[in-house]
């Protein structure tokens, strides 16, 4: 199973360090001081979403929970200096926060979660390990950009609602594509 290194996104195995960087998750340890946001449904540290923004993400989130109930959405929002790496911020908070009592160990590893600087109008899509393989970075980036029309409109609860929307479209899609080679194992065999 191949996996990002969240430092400069080549593709690597289970290693302890990357290859190619030598990135290892303890250097987040020395980037980020202090306690993490925490991991939740929707943690809105930066004021972006407004109640109606509230509602509509969580039917989006209910919708792709039906289909996916291993995946946990988890939308964040946060003002940031604007040179944090927030592919690492978030690295950093899926794992450094603690297990919380509505979560198991197995939730926080298909966590999909969106970070949203608002300080700097950027986002990043950081997926935990059982959430990872099924989506390419390359898709995590194009779902990002499916989010810029309405967030320059500033509709930031469709913005993220879309995108939740959109992520389940295409884990359809790779699902779909899964099951099928599976079958055609199970044929060959």
């Amino acid at each position: 199973m191949a996996f990002a290194c969240p430092a400069c996104q080549t593709h690597i195995g289970p290693v302890e360090r990357c290859p190619n960087c030598h990135f290892t998750g303890s250097d987040t340890m020395a980037m980020f001081a202090g306690s993490p946001p925490a991991v939740a449904p929707v943690n809105d540290l930066a004021g972006l979403w407004d109640e109606a923004a509230l509602k509509t993400i969580a039917k989006a989130r209910k919708r792709a929970s039906a289909r996916f109930p291993q995946f946990r959405w988890s939308l964040c929002s946060v003002n940031l200096p604007p040179e944090t790496n927030l592919r690492l911020y978030g690295f950093w908070m899926l794992n450094v926060n603690p297990i919380t009592e509505d979560e198991s160990e197995n939730n926080r590893l298909w966590t999909v979660l969106l970070l949203i600087n608002a300080a700097t109008n950027k986002a990043a899509v950081i997926p935990a390990y059982a959430a990872e393989p099924w989506l390419g970075s390359d898709q995590w980036d194009k779902l990002l950009a499916g989010m810029s029309p309405s967030w320059k409109s500033r509709d930031y609860g469709r913005a993220a609602s879309g995108f939740i929307h959109s992520s389940a479209g295409l884990l359809e899609s790779s699902w779909r594509q899964a099951a099928a080679i599976q079958k055609t194992a199970r044929s060959a065999s």
